[in-house]
């Protein structure tokens, strides 16, 4: 009896598993793929390897069908020759199980036209849900994606629970076309589950009377690449009257990262050239559109509006703004374009269906000044990015004995044509400039040296320096770079006690020796707009065996200070932390470095190589009002045989880092170049 019920249960389990083998779970699907006038790509993925069936017609008795005997888990069935701008209903079969569906094709003339775009969608499937839902409320006849659909393309539950899902009842008869984000990783599992035109990469494809053009900005796209001479051909023969780009990386943004300025550079002329209209990309997680973008000075440019739109789901970035920026938003997000003949009609909606912009094109005579009224010039953009690298200030040398110094201010033009620059002096002290003012014209791309001569007191009351102000007139944009400085330079000098007897390295400083060696103050900041607001006093001693630091940080919020760096040689300069430069050789590529954060992680390097490690002590103590650190660096670590002699010199510098109010200052002014050693003071043997 018991052998009859194991045989029994045995069969149960063939026929259970052989039912479920030709049931044929479908897990994916059906999803709509590059849809044309006379074609369309159904797909979907089943649990089991089963053949493929597609039932179809312009009814629902399906007269016509495709049928594919190879048994195959992820399915692609193709229909054609179908007609065009009609609208059919479909029945997808996989083992016993059925979905149905339908869908339109694409129309063989110019009719209206409704499309969505979106991108990001990745990591939230509940936000993912709700910009379908909204979606589907527009129902259009399809939708572009601009990448990043998943968090990790090559984690296939990624693709099901966090893209398929969320769309499933919208993608089976709305067609999606999709172009790769940086988190698709370029995998093959992108490849297999979309069909997409041409190499499914960068491809274009035509609806109504728009093109439509998708490119891959994770593979090369430079001048020269085979997906640049793709662009440009396909560019340069389209014939629509409407046209637009998607791609992932935006050339204009002003979210958390920034604009991809390789876009910007090598993509962005070929677009105002051949006639774009709307260029969208993601990778932000934010809504912002600019302003339409033309060009000055480019021969039949035309402008061109960029639009980012990367709220689908994934975490959202902090939204800025820029010169071009005409919205932004952090925002979930999507944009709905409805088109008829030569007229568009814009619309950016949030995942609850909440407009947050709109704006309209209308390209009939008379009407399209409207729209390209608030134009930017991509010249003017480029130009006031360049600004604070285009002007480099005058350096002063302050030496004892002298009160005159000449420099320049030298100005490089990167503008195409002639630009008028205005040099003012303000905040001139015990300074005098001279001339205070001064106007140049600069030819285009060309660079100019403007001579100045400066006197000042030989005494230490020489801060702040004078700074000075830039104003500048293309002719047709004008502004003011303002807050420059002067760089004063002078050679610090310090100098070295002699140590008695033993010391303790414990922060708190409580040798005697300590109380009359003199100290180095009057610390400045790196980026020469000011003394230093929270100062730091530095003192040194040689000793017979190990050269002595201690260092007192002025920090009224001194006990609830804490870095970030835990380990040894890590980035502790943007922790509240101070380093210590020396140079006892003489030599640039034998610059030490001892550094140590307020809460005693060290970091030491040499010539710039942190990797380099020596065997040095340090302590640091928390005061009321301020941190304090004492320092012991054997002379060994710094490849000295002996004690230094006295009236010996050596070049030191000290830098400090505050985490509370950020700032970044120094003892002796490198101009940010900590390693350049002829800008180091000079510590001197007492």
């Amino acid at each position: 009896m018991k052998a009859f019920f194991v045989f029994t249960l045995m069969m149960v389990m063939v026929v259970f598993c052989s039912a479920a083998h030709s049931w044929g779970v479908i897990e994916k699907g059906p999803y709509l793929q590059n849809v044309g006038k006379r074609h369309i790509t159904i797909m979907w993925e089943s649990l089991y390897a089963t053949k493929s069936r597609v039932d179809y017609g312009m009814t629902k008795d399906y007269d016509l069908f495709v049928e594919d005997p190879k048994e195959v888990e992820l399915h692609e069935v193709t229909l054609r020759p179908l007609r065009p701008g009609m609208k059919y209903y479909y029945k997808i079969t996989c083992g016993l199980t059925t979905k149905t569906g339908n869908f339109r094709t694409a129309p063989a003339q110019d009719t209206p036209v409704k499309f969505t775009v979106y991108g990001d969608s990745r990591t939230n499937s509940d936000i993912h849900r709700d910009i379908a839902k909204e979606m589907l409320a527009e129902n259009p006849d399809f939708i572009l994606h601009v990448g990043d659909l998943v968090t990790n393309g090559k984690r296939d539950y990624q693709w099901e629970s966090w893209f398929f899902d969320p769309l499933y009842d919208v993608i089976n008869h709305i067609p999606i076309f999709t172009c790769l984000g940086n988190h698709e990783a370029n995998s093959r599992d992108y490849l297999d589950l979309f069909s997409l035109p041409s190499n499914e990469l960068w491809y274009s494809f035509d609806y109504s009377n728009c093109h439509f053009t998708i490119l891959d900005t994770n593979k090369e796209y430079g001048k020269g690449s085979n997906q640049y001479k793709w662009l440009k051909n396909d560019l340069s023969q389209m014939r629509a009257g409407w046209k637009f780009v998607l791609f992932h990386h935006p050339p204009y943004s002003s979210g958390a990262h920034g604009s991809t300025l390789k876009a910007r550079n090598v993509l962005t002329p070929l677009f105002r050239k051949y006639g774009v209209d709307i260029v969208f990309a993601g990778h932000e997680h934010i809504y912002e559109r600019s302003y339409p973008i033309d060009s000055a000075f480019e021969l039949d440019s035309s402008p061109v509006t960029y639009v980012v739109t990367g709220g689908g789901g994934a975490d959202l970035h902090n939204a800025g703004r820029n010169i071009w920026t005409v919205a932004s938003e952090k925002t979930y997000n999507f944009c709905v374009l409805s088109l008829d003949g030569d007229k568009l009609e814009f619309k950016a909606l949030n995942e609850n269906g909440k407009r947050i912009d709109e704006f309209s094109i209308d390209k009939r005579k008379g009407k399209y000044q409207e729209y390209t009224k608030d134009k930017l010039f991509f010249e003017i953009i480029e130009f006031q990015r360049m600004l604070p690298s285009i002007v480099t200030p005058p350096v002063v040398l302050l030496e004892s004995g002298r009160t005159q110094a000449q420099d320049v201010i030298k100005i490089k033009n990167i503008f195409p044509e002639a630009v008028d620059f205005t040099i003012t002096w303000h905040s001139l002290g015990n300074w005098d400039v001279s001339p205070e003012r001064t106007v140049v014209r600069i030819g285009g791309n060309e660079t100019k040296q403007i001579p100045f001569t400066f006197r000042f007191p030989n005494t230490d009351i020489w801060w702040p320096p004078p700074t000075f102000s830039i104003a500048y007139d293309t002719g047709i944009y004008s502004g003011e770079i303002a807050d420059n400085y002067l760089r004063a330079l002078s050679f610090k000098r310090l100098s070295c006690g002699k140590a008695g007897g033993s010391v303790e390295i414990d922060g708190r400083m409580k040798e005697r020796f300590w109380k009359s060696i003199s100290p180095a103050n009057g610390f400045i900041r790196s980026d020469f707009s000011g003394l230093a607001t929270k100062q730091t006093t530095a003192k040194a001693a040689y000793g017979k065996n190990a050269l002595y630091f201690a260092i007192v940080c002025r920090e009224p919020e001194s006990k609830s200070l804490s870095a970030t760096i835990s380990k040894r040689d890590g980035d502790i300069i943007n922790d509240e932390a101070v380093i210590v430069s020396l140079a006892p050789h003489g030599d640039e590529n034998m610059v030490y470095q001892f550094g140590v954060n307020c809460d005693g992680v060290e970091y030491d390097a040499k010539g710039g190589v942190k990797e380099w490690n020596g065997k040095w002590e340090s302590a640091t103590q928390f005061n009321d009002g301020n941190w304090t650190v004492e320092m012991a660096i054997p002379y060994s670590v710094l490849e000295l045989s002996s004690a230094p002699k006295k009236g010996e010199e050596w070049k030191i510098n000290f830098f400090r880092s505050t985490t509370g109010s950020p700032e970044k200052s120094e003892w002796s002014a490198t101009l940010e170049s900590p390693l350049a050693i002829e800008r180091l003071g000079i510590l001197t043997m007492n």
